[in-house]
């Protein structure tokens, strides 16, 4: 029996590289109970946000934390006090992965798209003050990836570097470049003992 013999025509490339993506945008409420019932909410605002994530199964896992200032009045609006409370969340954003992933020693770059800020606050009517952070966040799950990739011979590259341009190799169609790539291997035909 014949065979073509096309030695290292593909590779098999093992890498890290992203194996899932995801983005989320978060709305977060808060209730605060300041030291004096508020009257008005006269500013409120969030600062020094601290992040962290984790990958797990079909998403990343989002924890941090933000300092919440809340300025109001109160006793009837003659008065008004500055409160200041650390909050913190943890959200499960989900990512979509990409072909080839491994699914092990996997690590995690989030970035916020969107940093922290207060998207509304209102006063209960238990005297309570609700916060609403929002927040958005965009991942990239890094991984080790399997990759198949076509390898040509130093000469064919040349080549091909050589001709780029003169119209023999532009436009072919795969066909044409396998058997280009066959005769520029050198493709040996061998007998297999049976």
């Amino acid at each position: 029996m014949t065979e073509k013999v096309l030695e290292g025509a593909f590779r098999q490339i093992i890498t890290r590289a992203v194996v899932a993506t995801g983005s989320h945008r978060f709305l977060e409420t808060h209730t605060i109970t300041p030291a004096r019932r508020p009257t008005s909410i006269l500013g409120a605002r969030v600062v020094g946000h601290e992040y962290r994530a984790r990958p797990a199964d079909s998403q990343v896992e989002i924890s941090g934390s933000y300092g919440a200032e809340v300025w109001y009045s109160h006793s009837a609006g003659t008065q008004t006090e500055l409160h200041k409370e650390k909050l913190s969340y943890r959200h499960g954003m989900p990512v979509v992965s990409v072909p080839g992933r491994v699914g092990s020693n996997e690590t995690v770059e989030v970035t916020a798209t969107r940093e922290p800020g207060v998207w509304d606050a209102r006063i209960t009517p238990g005297g309570q003050i609700e916060l609403v952070v929002e927040a958005a966040f965009a991942a990239e799950v890094l991984g080790p990836a399997r990759l198949w990739v076509r390898a040509y011979p130093e000469e064919m590259v040349v080549r091909r570097l050589r001709t780029a341009g003169d119209g023999r190799d532009d436009d072919l169609s795969e066909e044409e470049w396998d058997q280009l790539l066959e005769d520029d291997m050198g493709v040996e035909e061998e007998e297999e003992d049976l």
